[in-house]
C-alpha cells in the first residue's frame, strides 16, 4: 500500500513540474529525442564506414608482406625515405630463393602512361611490370580471358591484361580479347580483363591498370626504377613469423650490418586498420568530450541558488577549459606527422 502510494504522489509532483514549466519539459523531450537520434545515426554512419573501409583494402591482401622502399605510414619526411637505396631485382631474386614461410613471391613495378586503341586514348593509366605469380600472389582474379603464363613473362611476351577501367574506356561494346592498343607507342596484345575491385579509399581506381611481363616493361622503360617485392604468407596466422624472416632475409641481401635500422619498408593490411582505428577513437573521444562540457554548462545554467551563481563564472571556465584541454586536440590531429606513401606498383 506504501509503494502505491509513494508512486501516485511521485507522478503527481512529476505532473505538477511538468505542468508548471511546459517550455522546459518540451526543451528537455526535445533535446534527448534529437540527442538519441543522432547518437543513432553517427552509429550507423560509423557502420557503413567501417564496411566501405574494410572492402576497400581487401585488394591489399591481409595475409600479404610489401617490401617496398618507402612505408606507407612512416613518421619521416618524403626526403628521408627517397634517399634510400632502390629494392633491386638481385633483392627479388634473393628473397625468393631462401624464404620458406610463404607461398609465393613476385615483384612489381609501375608507372603512370598513356594508352591508345585507335583513335582512343587514355591517360594516367598505370602500368604494372610482374611476373606470372603476381595472380598468385596478390589474388587477383581474371574476368575474361587469362593471365600471362611464365614463358610470357620470362621472353618479355608483348602481351597485357587489362583493368574494367580500360575495358570500358576502350572496349565498352566490343570483346577485348586479341585486340592490340598501344601503351607509350608500343603494341600490346590483350589477353585478359581483370575482375573489377573499386577504389582504393576513393583515392585512386584500383581498376585503372595494365599489367604487362617486367622483362617487357624493363626493355620499354629501364632498369632503374625501385621495386615492390609482394609476399605472399603461407597462414595469416604466422604473418608476424613470415614477417621476422622475410626481414632477416632482406637485410643480409642489402648487407645491411647487426643492429643498424633498415633501409627498407614491411608494409602490410593492418598499416590502414591501425591508423584507421586510431583516428576514429579519437574522433569518437572528441564528440564524448564534447557532449560531456555541454552537459556541465547547461547544469550550471539551471542551478539558480545564490551559491551557484557566485562559482558560475568560475566553473564555465573551469569547463572551457576542459574543452580546450580534452576536446580539441581529438579533433585537430595533426596528420602532417604521417608520411602515407602508397605506390602505386602494388
Amino acid at each position: 500500500m506504501n509503494l502505491f502510494i509513494e508512486i501516485k504522489e511521485s507522478v503527481k509532483i512529476a505532473v505538477t513540474a511538468i505542468t508548471a514549466h511546459k517550455m522546459r519539459s518540451v526543451l528537455a523531450a526535445l533535446g534527448i529525442v534529437i540527442g538519441i537520434t543522432a547518437v543513432t545515426l553517427m552509429q550507423t554512419a560509423i557502420e557503413g564506414i567501417n564496411r566501405a573501409f574494410e572492402s576497400s583494402i581487401a585488394a591489399v591482401g591481409a595475409d600479404v608482406l610489401y617490401i617496398q622502399k618507402f612505408e606507407w605510414f612512416g613518421k619521416e619526411d618524403h626526403e628521408f625515405y627517397r634517399n634510400r637505396k632502390d629494392i633491386t631485382v638481385q633483392n627479388f631474386e634473393f628473397l625468393e630463393k631462401y624464404v620458406q614461410t610463404a607461398t609465393s613471391v613476385c615483384p612489381s613495378v609501375g608507372t603512370a602512361r598513356t594508352l591508345q586503341y585507335g583513335s582512343l586514348t587514355l591517360n594516367g593509366v598505370f602500368v604494372i611490370g610482374t611476373t606470372e605469380e603476381y595472380q598468385k600472389t596478390l589474388g587477383v582474379n581474371v574476368d575474361d580471358g587469362r593471365f600471362f603464363s611464365a614463358k610470357e613473362s620470362e621472353g618479355g611476351y608483348p602481351v597485357c591484361v587489362i583493368g574494367m577501367d580500360v575495358k570500358n574506356g576502350f572496349f565498352n561494346n566490343i570483346n577485348p580479347i586479341g585486340k592490340i592498343i598501344k601503351v607509350s607507342s608500343y603494341s600490346f596484345r590483350v589477353i585478359g580483363v581483370l575482375e573489377k575491385q573499386g577504389s582504393m579509399l576513393g583515392l585512386f581506381s584500383l581498376d585503372n591498370r595494365i599489367i604487362i611481363p617486367m622483362e617487357r616493361f624493363f626493355s620499354i622503360y629501364g632498369t632503374h626504377r625501385s621495386l615492390s617485392i609482394n609476399i605472399k604468407a603461407a597462414d595469416l596466422n604466422n604473418l608476424d613469423e613470415t614477417k621476422e624472416e622475410v626481414t632477416s632475409i632482406m637485410k643480409k641481401a642489402r648487407k645491411i650490418a647487426p643492429g643498424k635500422p633498415i633501409d627498407f619498408g614491411v608494409n602490410q593490411q593492418s598499416g590502414f586498420t591501425d591508423t584507421y582505428n586510431f583516428s576514429l577513437s579519437y574522433c569518437r573521444l572528441g564528440r564524448y568530450s564534447e557532449y560531456y562540457v555541454c552537459f556541465r554548462k547547461r547544469t550550471y545554467k539551471r542551478n539558480r541558488n545564490p551559491q551557484s551563481n557566485r562559482r558560475k563564472a568560475a566553473d564555465d571556465n573551469d569547463a572551457v577549459s576542459y574543452r580546450v584541454r580534452y576536446y580539441m586536440p581529438f579533433r585537430r590531429i595533426d596528420w602532417s606527422a604521417y608520411s602515407f606513401s602508397y605506390q602505386f606498383n602494388y
